[in-house]
This record gives C-alpha cells, structure tokens and sequence, in this order.
C-alpha cells in the first residue's frame, strides 16, 4: 500500500511539472517559431506521453517482476532518464527564474539609487532600426536559451546515465580502538548497502557483488539494508544469490527503508532461511579467539509511523562487558546509537548523494546539508560510525557517486598505531 501511495504521489507530480513545462514550451516556441509552435508543442506533448507510458510500465514489472528481457530493460531504462530529464528540466527553470527575479531586484535597487536621466536618443535619426536592432537581438537571445535549456534538460540527464559505471570501488578501511580486545585485532568486517534488488539490479549482478565481498576473504560480512527496492517480486533474485557469501562468523544485516516498502516479514524469512542473522532490533553474542563481540541491529529509523528502530529490545541482554557493533540503515542514530554504548556502528542509506558528487576536488554535493553523516568513517567522543555509500540505485539508472564495497579492518590502538 505504501509504495502505491508512493507512486501516487509522484504520478501527480510529474503531471504537474509536465504541464508546467509544456506550457512554457508552447509559450517559447510561439514567440520564437510561429510558423512550426503547433509542431513543436505535439513533440513534446508524444514524448512526455512516451515517457509517462514508460514509467507505468515500470511500475507493473516491478510489482509483478518479468522485466528481464532486453525489451523491458530498455523501456525501464528509458522510464528512469524520462523522470531524471523532467527533474533536470525543473530544477534549471526554477534556477532560470530565480536568476530573471534576481535581475530585476537590482535594476529596481539600482533605479531607485540613481533614475535615469531623460535623453533625447528615441528622436535622433537611426532610433527605429536601433530598436529593430535590439528586438532581433532580444529574439535570438532567446533561441539561444531556449536552445540551451532543452539540450541541458535533455541532455545532462542522459550523459549521466551514460556515465554511470558498474565498476565497484573496493574500500579498505583501518578502524582504530583504544578499548579493543585483544583477540579482536585484525578483525575483518565487509559491508555493503542499499543492494536496491530490481529493475536496476538483477541477480546476475547481487551475484557479481557477491562474487567480490568474498574474495575479501571477511570474518564477517554486514549488509546494512535496502536489500531490494520497492516490491517482493524483487525479493528472489537476492534469496537465490545471499547463500554464496561466505564468512568465518557469519552475514548479518538488518532493514531499510525500501524494505518497508514492501512485506519486510516475507523478506525477513527468505533472509533467514539463507542463514543471513537478521538483526530486527534485537543482537547476538559471540565468542570470537576467546573474546566477547555483541551485533545488534535496528530496524529502519524512518520518521512518526516510519521509525521502526527499538534501540532498547536491540540491547536488551547485550554483555556489557562485550565490544558492541550496530548495524543500522540510517546513519542518523548514530547518536543514539552513542548513548547505548555502542562501540561501532554501520550504516548506509545516503548513496553518497547518488546523482551529485565531489569532483576536481571541489565539494558540490548538496546533500550534506541533508545528512549530517553522509559517507566515510566519523568518530565522536570515542565512538566510531562507517558510513558505506552502497551498491544500488534508487529512482533512477544514474550513478555518479562510485558504488562501494568495504573492508573494514578493526585495530587495537589509536590513529596509526597498530598493537598485537
């Protein structure tokens, strides 16, 4: 029910953008193309129709899974660049508008400061093909932005799905501390997140991703949620592949949000069955080289009647004595995650950004306004926190935030100090 109310909601408002474009399309294009503004207007009006087709089917493959051949690949693919054009088309009109109000706030200020001062230019000889002059030079003006609009709108959007790589970049991560035992120096955890199984992720790829946490050779391996994307038709495809991971003390994980989205019960039992420990606010002690180690996890810390954490039933019988790891989808708990003594925490949720990145080692990412920890490791008052930017894609087939897979290794010591 949730993810119907989900595309509801987007149906709705891509309707509304669509509109809102195509009205502006229609206005440009007469002002600037009368003779072809009906020809114009129909092409617009036959692509958003394809598109909205497009991401209607999408929809039902993924509800009722068969999306596997070439075809609906292809038209899945289309569905999800057709929603990133309109969003890119949204995003640099608002930007276009607030820079036009922007300029007319400071030709008013200005005006205000010094008014012009009357000239006699409009009666001299050449003042009306001066003005003719500025009209023609207005009218391409405006074929030029119009121009540059569209093929950003269209064309940002597919360099990007383009440019969007399945190559995983491998992570090796030293994780210092002080309070470590003995006989856990030198352990290894992989993790990956947000797998996103579905019509961006088949099982030949969970099982490729797969493929590389084990040649990592872990003692552990945690995946911290978004195990698929929306529905449990996608839940197959990570069942028939998360027995092939192999690790000395075992995989656990725990929920995401997208879990939710569909029967998080059945996909819980498929996990299980598969002998992923399924960490749902609860924990399990283990004796790892004769040492006491505690992984607990939460359920999704979503928001009112989407968080689903307990973070007291998680620690509930926990040894207190033992080193404790959290494995939670949000890296937002982090802090609570600090109250209730947890040593480290995993987490993933963020991508990164996903879609924006770090490049020429300019930060340009807008989303750390959003996530207080957005990737990487954070320490604060000696607890530690890995933030893993994960696998999978979610909304749309673009990437531009590498797709991660991490060893962390755990060192009794501080900084880069390493003791036996």
């Amino acid at each position: 029910m949730r993810i119907i109310i989900i595309f509801s909601i987007s149906v709705v408002f891509l309707t509304i953008i669509q509109l809102y474009l195509l009205k502006h399309i229609a206005l440009w294009s007469t002002k600037l193309y009368p003779s072809r503004q009906k020809l114009i207007r129909n092409c617009f009006f036959l692509f958003f129709l394809a598109g909205d087709a497009a991401i209607f089917m999408r929809f039902l493959w993924s509800r009722l899974g068969g999306y596997e051949s070439a075809f609906a690949q292809s038209v899945i693919y289309f569905a999800g660049v057709f929603a990133a054009i309109n969003l890119t088309a949204l995003i640099i009109f608002i930007l276009h508008r607030l820079l036009k109000l922007s300029m007319m706030l400071v030709r008013k200020i200005a005006a205000r400061i010094k008014p012009p001062t009357p000239s006699s230019a409009e009666n001299k000889p050449g003042a009306l093909e001066n003005h003719n002059d500025f009209d023609v030079g207005r009218r391409r003006f405006l074929q030029f932005s119009g121009r540059n609009f569209v093929l950003a709108s269209f064309g940002a959007p597919v360099l990007a799905a383009l440019s969007t790589s399945r190559e995983y970049k491998i992570k090796q991560v030293p994780v210092y501390f002080s309070n470590l035992p003995s006989g856990l120096n030198g352990l290894t955890i992989a993790q990956i997140s947000d797998i996103h199984s579905g019509v961006f992720m088949t099982e030949n790829q969970i099982r490729e991703i797969f493929d590389i946490v084990n040649s990592l050779h872990p003692n552990m391996i945690a995946i911290t949620g978004d195990f698929i994307d929306s529905t449990n038709a996608e839940i197959p495809p990570v069942y028939n592949a998360v027995d092939m991971l192999q690790a000395d003390y075992g995989v656990f994980g725990c929920l995401g949000n997208h879990d939710h989205f569909a029967d998080w019960r059945k996909l819980s039992a498929a996990l299980t069955e598969k002998d992923v420990q399924l960490l749902t606010n609860v924990n399990r002690n283990l004796n790892v080289n004769g040492e006491r180690l505690s992984m607990a996890g939460v359920d999704d810390a979503g928001r009112g009647f989407a968080n689903f954490a307990d973070i007291e039933k998680a620690v509930q019988g926990v040894d207190p004595d033992a080193f404790k790891i959290l494995l939670s989808h949000r890296p937002a708990f982090f802090p609570e995650a600090k109250r209730h003594g947890i040593d480290l925490t995993l987490a993933g949720h963020t991508h990164g950004g996903q879609v924006i990145g770090d490049n020429f080692g300019i930060e340009i990412n807008p989303i750390r306004y959003f996530h207080r920890y957005l990737e990487g490791l954070y320490q604060e008052d000696g607890r530690q926190l890995y933030v893993n930017v994960g696998v999978g894609v979610a909304a749309v087939p673009i990437r531009l935030v590498p797709r991660e897979i991490t060893l962390l290794t755990l060192y009794r010591g501080q900084d880069d100090t390493r003791t036996p």
